[in-house]
């Protein structure tokens, strides 16, 4: 993708808008998350507006309130798919491999570019670190992830399936670890 400032102007205009009206439930689904926190820090770094970290927090706390299960330290795929309303086939909590992983991969492209001085950089830290210790023991012994996290017991069941997608966003997001000097478990 080209950078220039067309594009930084459009993305600018697009957040500002968003940023300027009182809602702050745009973030619902776990794609949404990765598509949109790392725009924030990175307009944050071009034009010093402190409002899009604001904001940032503002839209994540909302979306944790919906989606963050504090239990397992996972997030479920959306808001309609929230246990006990929504269940697996095997009557447990349902966590997208893929959706996690969206999300995992997003906070790897914020935190770095989190001023030191924020105070919610040691907050993400801490989710990304908690994140990548659940999905870590979901992993199977050969090394990849099922399509339902929690499902995982299901191994001949069709519903879970080798699911590469969020694997590879999960490894992304270590990658970004490593290559930042952060010590994962």
């Amino acid at each position: 993708m080209e950078k220039g400032p067309k594009k930084i102007a459009c993305a600018i205009e697009v957040m500002e808008y968003q940023m300027g009206t009182p809602k702050n439930d745009y973030w619902w689904w776990t794609d949404g998350l990765y598509m949109v926190m790392p725009v924030m820090t990175k307009l944050h770094k071009v034009t010093g507006n402190k409002l899009y970290l604001k904001k940032l927090h503002e839209y994540l706390s909302y979306a944790n309130s919906i989606m963050y299960d504090p239990e397992e330290k996972l997030y479920f795929r959306d808001a309609k798919y929230v246990y006990p309303k929504y269940k697996s086939v095997n009557g447990k909590k349902d966590f997208r491999a893929r959706g996690d992983g969206w999300f995992f991969a997003g906070i790897a492209k914020v935190l770095p570019d989190l001023p030191k001085q924020v105070s919610d950089q040691k907050k993400y830290l801490q989710r990304f670190r908690d994140m990548a210790k659940a999905i870590a023991a979901s992993q199977q012994p050969a090394g990849y992830l099922f399509s339902r996290l929690i499902a995982r017991t299901y191994i001949q069941n069709a519903f879970c399936v080798r699911l590469t997608k969020g694997l590879i966003l999960h490894r992304y997001a270590k990658l970004a670890a490593a290559l930042l000097s952060w010590i994962l478990p």
